[in-house]
């Protein structure tokens, strides 16, 4: 092969890959506004955890061969407001959050401060990046959701594509508090 030749099958090669990454953000963010629509007011307000959940940190053994199902992004990158659409979000990062519910302040005095900041938020939301399956017709999001003190739970949340737009399809409870 020359080396022209190399350079324009690489450069296709780029090209489809960019192409891909920029369908699946997009698929993703529509997989979001799902989420939201199904679970609570289609426009929020919700409090995000800027920092997305690893799946690996809390899904058990024998949902491991979810992961093999499902392809999560290899590098976990920092969500943005812009990944959920229309609703509406407030990114809580990683500083707020430590300094919201940091050990001194105790967990009664970092709820009613999250709770002062946002009173309308009934839940402080942690959610994965959107998994897909290899035929790009299911999707993933693995959602941690926190009232309180005792109340949160893991939820393994699975959505069917329909036409253009993310059906929500089935739950699966992984722990709850």
């Amino acid at each position: 092969m020359t080396s022209r030749r190399i350079l324009l099958v690489s450069a296709a090669l780029l090209f489809l890959s960019s192409y891909q990454a920029i369908a699946q953000a997009q698929e993703s963010v529509r997989v979001y506004e799902s989420l939201f629509r199904e679970f609570g007011q289609p426009n929020g307000p919700y409090v995000v955890l800027e920092t997305p959940i690893n799946p690996n940190d809390v899904l058990s053994t024998e949902r491991e061969a979810i992961l093999k199902i499902y392809r999560f992004p290899t590098k976990l990158v920092p969500h943005l407001k812009k990944d959920f659409g229309a609703a509406s979000v407030h990114l809580l990062s990683d500083t707020e959050y430590v300094k919201m519910f940091s050990d001194t302040s105790g967990c009664g005095t970092g709820w009613g401060t999250f709770h002062e900041h946002f009173p309308e938020a009934k839940v402080l939301i942690e959610l994965s990046p959107v998994a897909f399956r290899a035929n790009d017709r299911e999707a993933l999001v693995v959602m941690k959701g926190s009232s309180g003190c005792l109340g949160g739970s893991v939820d393994l949340l699975v959505f069917a594509r329909s036409g253009s737009s993310w059906k929500f399809k089935e739950a699966t409870n992984v722990s709850r508090s």
